[in-house]
């Protein structure tokens, strides 16, 4: 099945059935939905299915899916139903990590929003750190026994320990793009020696070169691959360094604010 072809349900079937486990707890199909709070015009629907299949290949690159699209409710959405198995590794999707699953499907949406407002809509997708931030101070302030210097003190810590998972992300997404750089810069010197090596033995009609043509194909596609998974690190890399500073905004203010009280205390006791 290629990609964008209508398929029926029972050829799905039929070609996922042998990735699938015999266990009846194996889950190993997800359930995605993407939606857009739009009339549902052909312009929308468009930029939402064109959307969606972006970000399927941007974040489930060699994972099987089927796309069916809603479009009588007010807010048109696609249902995604994904084969967890990779064509290529043959492994399921594992997280090891609750936190690592959080992040995962926080950059999915972010992608989303983000693919949705480069086709002209307006989307945010508000980020786990926007959402977790926001819930520690709700929770600091319904603690009504901690005065006004220790909840100050733990909004402090919370920002702190924020901007040193967004720091580790970026290090983390720098060294992902010097692997694939290095990666494709080796395998552009191999696609040089297999090109020479086709156009001679092509030049004598040696059949070799059809072996030779495929393992070209193979190359090429192993280096586009590669610049995709770059363009996305470089393109989420960017996403991160505003956060930071909105951290480090936050931290200056909550520093500014302490040192007052601090000064204000000690003006009392002279």
């Amino acid at each position: 099945m290629k990609k964008g072809e209508e398929v029926l349900a029972k050829e799905v079937l039929k070609d996922w059935n042998n990735d699938f486990s015999k266990s009846e707890n194996a889950k190993d199909a997800w359930h995605l939905m993407f939606s857009i709070k739009e009339s549902a015009t052909p312009k929308n629907l468009e930029i939402l299915k064109k959307s969606v299949q972006r970000v399927m290949d941007n974040n489930f690159l060699g994972y099987k899916y089927v796309m069916v699209l809603h479009t009588h409710q007010n807010n048109p959405h696609a249902h995604i139903v994904l084969n967890k198995r990779n064509i290529l590794t043959k492994k399921k999707i594992h997280f090891n990590k609750k936190e690592d699953i959080k992040e995962f499907w926080d950059d999915v949406r972010n992608n989303f929003s983000m693919t949705l407002n480069n086709k002209g809509l307006r989307y945010h997708n508000h980020s786990i750190l926007e959402k977790d931030l926001k819930k520690e101070c709700e929770r600091i302030k319904r603690n009504l026994y901690l005065d006004e210097y220790e909840t100050k003190n733990d909004l402090n810590e919370i920002l702190l320990n924020s901007i040193k998972r967004e720091n580790i992300k970026i290090e983390k997404k720098k060294s992902r793009i010097d692997f694939f750089s290095e990666e494709n810069k080796i395998l552009k010197d191999e696609r040089k020696n297999l090109l020479n090596l086709f156009n001679q033995y092509k030049k004598k009609n040696n059949k070799k070169f059809y072996k030779i043509g495929r393992d070209l194909k193979l190359n090429n596609k192993k280096i586009n691959e590669n610049e995709k998974i770059i363009l996305n690190e470089i393109k989420e890399l960017k996403e991160i360094y505003p956060k930071i500073e909105i951290l480090n905004k936050e931290l200056n203010k909550l520093t500014y604010e302490k040192n007052n009280r601090c000064k204000k205390i000690r003006n009392v006791f002279r």
